[in-house]
């Protein structure tokens, strides 16, 4: 006679997590996926080993050992094995491009080539067009360099500028470098079998001119980090869904309060992560699973929470 050992299935009671890993490291494919579907079929074995992880992702940087951060990226073959074992991917935009405007830090005149910043250089690339915009001034160009990577730089253009701005000048990429940046990131997935309807803002913001596109191209957008309290399912806009800080500046007691928040809200929590490898980080994350799980909330996708999201605002 064979003694038939029932799956352990969770009991959940109310609440839903979705976690979310930025800028297809390589870390998130060693350890944060491993983790993750470890964690949640020992707690849940109805899954069939679907992973509920949720990466953002830079697919123009597909084929590059190093994104322009030197970062270590997946290659395609990764990517696909996630996506086929119930990851979910999101845009990230094609090459990490920041879609709000940026501050110009030094005053310009005609015929300059050099625009200082005041920002983080991961937000720009290279043979993108851009705009530089003041009052009623306003020209484009091409970014034809970045300085190296860190949180002020300039970029080098062309052609030379024509006018003269102040410090109150703005940069911001063109509609047809964000079309072009969101579009290509749909398609570069497309092309590998995996389909891409959401988006998550590179550096957490957008701006006027990125709204439009975004709305048109997207089902939803993640846009920022926020801090609790979080909304109720009724009041998300699903063109602004915030997100938590990063798991790696939580606390177990802050994992406690934020699950017992949406717990009693019977709410979203979206969290935001890096593919952290260090020991905090990786204690935090199984720390929530193992919690959320214990509390009866539901570990679900991206997707499964804007379904959701739809349904119980319609």
């Amino acid at each position: 006679m064979v003694n038939w050992i029932r799956p352990r299935k969770p009991n959940y009671t109310a609440g839903r997590v979705v976690i979310i890993s930025d800028d297809m490291r390589f870390t998130e494919y060693k350890y944060w996926y491993p983790l993750i579907s470890k964690e949640v079929y020992l707690y849940n074995q109805f899954r069939a080993r679907k992973c509920p992880l949720n990466l953002s992702v830079n697919p123009g940087f597909l084929g590059l050992k190093e994104s322009p951060s030197g970062t270590k990226v997946m290659n395609a073959e990764q990517l696909q094995e996630l996506a086929n074992n119930g990851v979910e991917m999101l845009s990230h935009g094609s090459h990490h491009v920041y879609l709000n405007y940026v501050n110009v830090s030094q005053p310009l005149s005609p015929n300059d080539t050099r625009i200082y910043y005041d920002f983080y250089s991961s937000g720009f690339y290279p043979g993108l067009e851009y705009l530089i915009v003041e009052g009623e001034k306003q020209e484009t160009f091409t970014i034809t360099n970045v300085s190296d990577y860190a949180s002020t730089g300039y970029i080098d253009i062309s052609p030379p500028l024509t006018n003269s701005y102040t410090t109150n000048a703005k940069l911001s990429p063109t509609a047809d470098t964000i079309t072009s940046e969101l579009q290509g990131a749909i398609d570069i997935l497309n092309n590998l079998g995996i389909e891409c309807k959401y988006h998550v803002n590179a550096i957490y913001a957008n701006n006027d001119i990125a709204q439009p596109i975004l709305e048109n191209l997207f089902e939803a957008v993640v846009t920022r980090s926020t801090t609790p309290p979080f909304p109720y399912i009724e009041d998300i806009n699903l063109y602004d869904i915030r997100r938590t800080k990063d798991i790696s500046n939580y606390t177990y007691e802050d994992i406690d309060n934020y699950l017992t928040e949406v717990r009693e809200k019977d709410t979203i929590m979206f969290v935001q992560g890096h593919g952290g490898t260090n020991k905090t980080t990786l204690s935090n994350l199984r720390y929530l699973i193992q919690k959320a799980y214990e509390m009866g909330v539901r570990i679900i996708s991206f997707n499964e929470a804007i379904e959701y999201i739809k349904e119980v605002q319609q």
